[in-house]
């Protein structure tokens, strides 16, 4: 299920769904960062406080390394992408 969330946040057209751009890169950063206050913005989290907070991270080396490439995939996108107005 991680490595399915770490794809399908990289393939989202951010063009039509820009408001949910910051929200699926924090993800996405916090996934392969070890720092909890990243985590904590972590869409991926459960809402139950009896987690320690180190399980809060996506625990799949496949996981971790879709989340690399969806960032990515994003980023790419976007420097590929013509700019609007031109």
């Amino acid at each position: 299920m991680q490595q399915s969330l770490a794809r399908l946040l990289g393939l989202l057209d951010y063009t039509s769904h820009s408001h949910a751009l910051p929200e699926a890169i924090d993800c996405l950063v916090a996934s392969v960062t070890s720092s909890v206050k990243d985590t904590e913005k972590c869409c991926c989290r459960t809402n139950s406080d009896h987690f320690h907070q180190s399980e809060l991270r996506m625990s799949d080396v496949g996981a971790r390394k879709n989340c690399l490439v969806s960032i990515r995939h994003i980023l790419t996108g976007f420097a590929t992408r013509p700019s609007r107005g031109m």
